[in-house]
């Protein structure tokens, strides 16, 4: 593409010339040589010009098969010299409801069904101003997403719009700074609205001890509106404790600004959950993970049961590769390593009074190891991942 007021730019190639692969095959090679990047970014973006001479008129292919040939040849040519590597590619040449369509500008023929000629390993830069009904395509089609907000506005309106977009749409990987002019002055927003639009929720969850049916828990959370909208606030907040036999939704009172709090009497023993769940006045939910709650039956108040109680020795603590655990009993057992926020990490199964635990594969770290016996006894230690 040519500017027409000064001449600069570049011309678009034939994409039926086999030198444009010998050329794009040196060109990836010597990048990668230089920078040995895992990532690579096609520009197939506003091709406006295709199918026209011989080359392309000879092969008696529809438009879209060209052009979906030619995409798929140099992400074939970037894996062959870098095995592994992720491409992506921008949406509207493959898009239905962009530039995917047919006598798009001066290009002869239909590119129609494009989208079904291209791998599916290569990830989708979706700009569509159409966010949603564009990503569900895609998502519909078995790609996956990032998307692309600012292009140098100077607001917060595209990044909120596209934040909010993203919600429920499967295998949207994240989202891309998208600036033209090498403006990074709308980082701080960019960074907090990949976080979240509408309430964003901060919670400490309960410490991991033996709590007794009967205890009164005080659940906490700071929780934020959205700090680049000014008529955003907080309608409510909610704590939802699950149990055996269903679930309480507590109100949470805001103490302060941003503190909220609720208070729970534990009713039943085993392993209850809560979350905190925040609605904000623009119709946005947000919900933390499910953090654990250790309850058992206590006839009396008595700490040692309060406290984290383990026949475990974990060790080394820290620990990188491998962690040894060991017990005083040899009983079928199920262990779980456990995230701060609950998430379970990795599973393992031992009858054994000595394991040795393959951790080389979980990121640095503090997490939770959580053993469960077959008579339902939990014993819960902490350690570190390097």
């Amino acid at each position: 593409v040519l500017n027409y007021e000064n001449g600069d730019g570049y011309q678009f190639p034939c994409l039926s010339e086999d030198t444009l692969y010998s050329i794009f095959h040196d060109q990836i090679q010597r990048v990668d040589a230089l920078h040995n990047p895992h990532q690579y970014f096609l520009s197939h973006d506003e091709l406006r010009v295709m199918d026209w001479d011989s080359a392309c008129v000879s092969r008696h292919l529809t438009a879209a098969q060209i052009l979906a040939d030619n995409l798929t040849k140099c992400d074939s040519i970037i894996k062959v010299i870098h095995p592994g590597a992720q491409t992506y590619v921008w949406s509207d040449m493959f898009d239905s409801l962009h530039n995917a369509h047919n006598n798009y500008y001066l290009v002869n023929g239909d590119l129609s069904g494009d989208w079904d000629l291209i791998p599916k390993n290569i990830t989708i830069a979706n700009w569509n101003g159409n966010m949603r009904p564009s990503l569900d395509f895609f998502a519909s089609h078995g790609f996956s997403q990032i998307t692309s907000p600012y292009y140098d506005v100077q607001n917060t309106d595209n990044m909120r719009a596209w934040r909010i977009a993203m919600e429920g749409v499967p295998n949207v990987k994240g989202m891309m700074y998208t600036t033209w002019s090498a403006d990074y002055s709308f980082l701080t927003p960019f960074a907090d609205y990949a976080w979240s639009a509408g309430p964003m929720i901060v919670s400490q969850p309960l410490q991991r001890i033996l709590y007794c049916s009967g205890d009164t828990i005080q659940l906490n959370a700071d929780i934020f509106v959205d700090s680049y909208l000014p008529t955003d606030s907080i309608i409510r907040a909610l704590a939802i404790v699950s149990k055996y036999n269903g679930y309480d939704t507590v109100l949470m009172k805001q103490n302060s600004a941003n503190y909220y709090s609720a208070s729970y009497r534990l009713a039943s023993s085993g392993a209850n959950t809560y979350q905190v769940v925040a609605f904000d006045g623009e119709g946005l939910v947000r919900m933390t993970p499910n953090y654990q709650i250790d309850v058992a039956i206590c006839d009396s108040f008595d700490v040692a049961t309060r406290t984290q109680v383990s026949d475990l020795r974990l060790f080394p603590n820290p620990a990188s590769n491998a962690l040894t655990i060991l017990r005083n009993s040899a009983t079928r057992t199920s262990i779980f390593l456990e995230d701060l926020l609950g998430r379970e990490v990795a599973r393992f199964e031992t009858s054994s009074e000595s394991s040795i635990l393959d951790i080389h594969n979980i990121p640095a770290g503090i997490y939770e190891c959580i053993i469960t016996d077959s008579s339902g006894k939990r014993e819960i230690q902490q350690f570190v991942k390097e």
